[in-house]
């Protein structure tokens, strides 16, 4: 699982949005939205990593891309995994279910299982957090572009900049 997560940042990076939609498992077509909204914030997330590692290197693109509350390539390989049968979960803290994530292998391949990452949500929650995915979105291109184009001149200002993201979108969720 851990494997497929880290091969899945690189299908988005070469793939774009497709590859990003394929890294989930749904069952429904309301929860087919929810993924096409996280693979939306999945290609903008990669579009600024690929602009901050351009401009700060991988230790300030990491900073900042934590600061926006994106787990990275090392926190992938710090986390541990349990598997259980066609069933997996990452922890990204040892011991701990908070933040876990669950993936679930479909057709020999492993996808994050978005059925038990929002299984609380009825379908006014979801609908919800679709379009707070697409503000997101939208929101992690426009640092991706003041990244690119200097607005964000210092990995000080990226990190800000993704913290106060981060920020609106947890008032979001509430």
């Amino acid at each position: 699982p851990k494997g497929a997560l880290q091969a899945a940042g690189q299908a988005i990076h070469d793939g774009g949005l497709d590859a990003a939609v394929a890294s989930y498992h749904v069952t429904t077509p309301t929860r087919r939205d929810l993924a096409r909204s996280l693979a939306q914030v999945d290609l903008a997330c990669s579009h600024l990593e690929d602009a901050l590692v351009q401009k700060f290197g991988r230790a300030g693109a990491d900073e900042a891309l934590h600061a926006l509350g994106t787990k990275v390539d090392s926190d992938v390989a710090a986390a541990t995994e349990s598997i259980e049968g066609n069933q997996a979960t990452i922890r990204w803290s040892p011991g701990s279910d908070a933040d876990a994530l669950h993936m679930v292998r479909v057709g020999g391949q492993w996808k994050i299982d978005l059925d038990a990452e929002f299984s609380n949500l009825d379908a006014a929650g979801i609908r919800s957090r679709i379009t707070m995915f697409k503000h997101a979105a939208v929101g992690v291109d426009r640092l991706a572009d003041q990244v690119a184009g200097g607005q964000l001149a210092t990995p000080a200002a990226a990190v800000a900049a993704c913290r106060k993201q981060q920020e609106m979108l947890a008032e979001w969720e509430k």
